[in-house]
């Protein structure tokens, strides 16, 4: 697909102004997980539900999700995220890229592994769509995996027993 330079010193006002020339105009929402299809109430990715994106749907956009991560004694450990998505993303935790995927592409698993103490992390995704359907999904595994299989889940603000984060979700 079209390589994008998406490396740590470009944000989501960086994305903004190539895509739409909006100068980074945005407005913060408050969203319990990342999983989003611009067909809603369907599964484009590995997880039912799909919700719509945040802004509505289309194309030529960007997504900054940030959220604090928390991780208890028992979670501790290495853990596996992906991202499932039709454009690119970065995952960045504790100011480490996790997952960098610069390319457009239709839906795509992207997986990488971190290190984590107890205690609380800092996450940030950045997703960008250029054209032509849109999903993106985050999700988490304890341990090391090459692939995509039934221990990941949605890292989420709600129910379940995977990696939680705060205070109310992504903004």
């Amino acid at each position: 697909g079209y390589e994008h330079d998406l490396h740590p010193s470009h944000d989501a006002d960086y994305f903004r102004g190539i895509l739409d020339g909006s100068g980074g105009a945005d407005a913060i929402v408050s969203a319990p997980a990342i999983n989003f299809s611009d067909t809603p109430g369907g599964a484009q990715g590995h997880f039912a539900a799909d919700a719509a994106f945040p802004q509505g749907n289309g194309d030529e956009f960007v997504i900054e999700a940030t959220a604090e991560l928390n991780v208890t004694a028992a979670q501790a450990g290495t853990w596996t995220f992906g991202i499932n998505s039709d454009d690119g993303a970065r995952l960045v935790i504790d100011n480490t890229t996790v997952i960098l995927d610069d390319a457009t592409h239709a839906p795509t698993d992207h997986l990488g592994t971190i290190s984590l103490s107890a205690g609380t992390h800092s996450l940030e995704l950045v997703f960008f769509e250029h054209a032509s359907g849109a999903t993106l999904e985050l999700f988490a595994a304890p341990g090391a995996h090459a692939g995509f299989d039934g221990s990941f889940q949605l890292v989420t603000s709600g129910a379940g027993t995977g990696l939680k984060i705060t205070p109310a979700g992504f903004d």
